[in-house]
């Protein structure tokens, strides 16, 4: 039966629920953290103090260290230094007897007087004369002196007189020229005359900038020919008239003379023909948009051709320093090749290639133009 606890009771009103023995009680965690703690710290001290020891200077030796010192000394013995030995006794006076005989002196006897032997005059050498006094060559005349003025301020004669000054150039009409330094001194000191520009409306000035438009490529292979386009009317200098319309024909020629290193080529547009047929001499060199001389293009190094004979011979040079060494002992092998020597020069010749330049045709460039463009001649009708 259950009952309104929930408990299930037998009849007799028993507890029939198994009975199970209580855990004991477990370790609280704070036992562990401590003991964990203290190990760490006792890990830290003795990791600490071994670290000291070793970083400790060499010159404060331990206790082992003194102990295997004194251990290992050897034992202290003195070396044995000798007495020094005895003075000499003195030595007895030893008489010494010769029976040579002593050979009597040479010198004279004491009292005698030697004769005084007279001294050697001096020699005498004579001194060389004095040189002679510097004589004039007999063809040699003393020149008169500037003649004497006469004495009482009254001249007694016609007097001489010498102009040391240059000579003055006549003009055919007997008039002095003035001198030529004066004369360029004069020029240079004079004032550079301004000009005045012809007709304003009429005239395009130096350094105006054409736009136009290639109709022809370019190839600085060959010298040749080019034309262009003028893609914008260009106005007098007073901007009242449009001189050269769009669509004025540009005539010119550049040159092949590229060199290495090189991307532009040189045009120089001589004529320049407008819709209404009339013509003016340029003489003007082309350039970019920004006013730099020249075309750019496309720069054709041709590596290839230039070095490929310098690949080839240094290959038949390889080739044939190999094929002649020796495979037995000293014995030396000479290969020759047929034109080896056609083929070096060959290759030298190829080395004065030239790069080339290419433009193609629709490229944008300008006339700088180089003098004064005057249009009151020719102008048939009113842009």
């Amino acid at each position: 039966m259950t009952s309104g606890s929930g408990r299930q009771r037998e009849p007799g009103g028993a507890d029939v629920r198994p009975v199970v023995a209580r855990g004991g009680a477990s370790t609280p965690m704070w036992v562990f953290v401590a003991v964990a703690v203290l190990a760490a710290i006792l890990l830290f001290v003795v990791l600490d103090q071994r670290r000291r020891e070793v970083a400790a200077p060499s010159t404060a030796p331990r206790s082992i260290d003194r102990v295997q010192t004194m251990s290992a000394l050897p034992p202290l013995v003195l070396p044995y230094t000798p007495p020094p030995p005895p003075p000499p006794a003195p030595l007895a006076p030893v008489a010494l007897t010769s029976t040579a005989a002593v050979p009597a002196p040479t010198g004279p006897a004491p009292g005698t007087v030697q004769p005084v032997r007279p001294m050697a005059p001096p020699q005498y050498t004579p001194r060389q004369p004095p040189p002679p006094p510097y004589a004039p060559p007999s063809g040699y005349a003393p020149q008169p002196g500037p003649p004497s003025l006469p004495q009482g301020g009254q001249s007694a004669g016609r007097v001489l007189v010498i102009d040391t000054a240059a000579p003055t150039e006549t003009a055919s009409d007997g008039s002095p020229r003035p001198d030529s330094a004066t004369s360029e001194q004069a020029a240079r000191r004079e004032a550079i005359q301004s000009g005045r520009l012809g007709p304003r409306a009429m005239t395009v000035p130096e350094g105006t900038l054409i736009p136009a438009v290639l109709e022809t490529a370019l190839d600085s292979t060959r010298p040749g020919f080019a034309r262009a386009i003028v893609s914008r009317d260009i106005s007098g200098f007073d901007g009242s008239r449009v001189l050269i319309p769009r669509g004025s024909r540009l005539f010119g020629e550049y040159q092949a003379d590229l060199a290495a290193g090189q991307n532009r080529v040189t045009v120089l547009w001589t004529r320049l023909v407008r819709p209404d047929g009339t013509t003016v001499a340029l003489s003007s060199p082309a350039a970019d948009t920004q006013g730099r001389v020249g075309v750019e293009g496309r720069v054709n190094h041709r590596f290839l051709e230039r070095f490929a004979g310098a690949l080839v011979q240094t290959t038949l040079d390889i080739g044939a320093s190999l094929a002649g060494r020796s495979l037995r002992g000293d014995d030396s092998i000479i290969v020759t090749l047929p034109g080896i020597t056609q083929t070096g020069a060959g290759a030298s010749s190829q080395n004065r290639i030239q790069p080339t330049l290419r433009v193609d045709a629709g490229a944008r460039v300008t006339v700088f133009v180089a003098r004064d463009l005057e249009f009151s001649s020719g102008m048939g009708r009113r842009e």
